[in-house]
C-alpha cells in the first residue's frame, strides 16, 4: 500500500473512530514516509493526550524526534513508552543503544535485557548486549552472550 493510500485509510479509520490511537499512529507513520514531520508530531501528540498510556504512540513520537535529531525528547518519550509497557522491546532496544553510546554501560545492559524479555523478537540485541558487557569489562559475560546468540541463530 502506498503512503498516500495508507494516509486516506487511516483518516477514514479516524472518522469512524475518532478515539483510535492505532489509527493516529498509522496516520503519523504515513506522514513520516512523506517526511511531513509537523503533521506526524501533531497527530501523535493528540494520540498521547487522548491515550497517555499508549506505549506505541510514545515510541512512534520518539522515532519522529529521532528523525529530527532531538535526542532529549526522544529519550523522554522512550522512557514514557517503557514506563507504560516495560515489555516494549523496540523502545528498550533503542534506549540500550543510547545508553551504550553515552557510556552508560550498566543501563545499556539493563535495557538490552529488557528488550530480550519483551514481546517482540529482537535477535540482534544479543550482540548489542555482548558489546555492553564488553564495554563494562565483563569479557566472560560478553563471550557467553555471543555464544548464546550463535546458538539461538542455529
Amino acid at each position: 500500500m502506498r503512503a498516500s493510500e495508507a494516509e486516506r485509510a487511516f483518516r477514514r479509520a479516524l472518522a469512524l473512530d475518532p478515539e483510535s490511537t492505532k489509527a493516529r499512529v498509522g496516520l503519523a507513520q504515513a506522514f513520516m514516509i512523506h517526511t511531513v514531520v509537523d503533521s506526524a508530531t501533531a497527530v501523535l501528540e493528540t494520540a498521547l493526550e487522548k491515550d497517555p498510556g499508549s506505549a506505541e504512540a510514545a515510541y512512534t513520537l520518539a522515532c519522529v524526534y529521532r528523525a529530527t535529531g532531538d535526542l532529549g525528547r526522544e529519550v523522554d518519550l522512550l522512557g514514557r513508552a517503557v514506563s507504560a509497557d516495560p515489555a516494549y522491546s523496540l523502545a528498550q532496544d533503542r534506549l540500550g543503544d543510547i545508553h551504550l553510546a553515552a557510556g552508560r554501560d550498566a543501563e545499556a545492559v539493563a535495557a538490552f535485557k529488557a528488550a530480550l524479555l519483551g514481546r517482540t523478537q529482537v535477535q540482534h540485541v544479543h550482540g548489542k548486549l555482548a558489546n555492553a558487557y564488553h564495554a563494562m569489562g565483563d569479557t566472560d559475560a560478553a563471550k557467553n552472550r555471543l555464544d548464546l546468540d550463535r546458538d539461538v541463530a542455529l
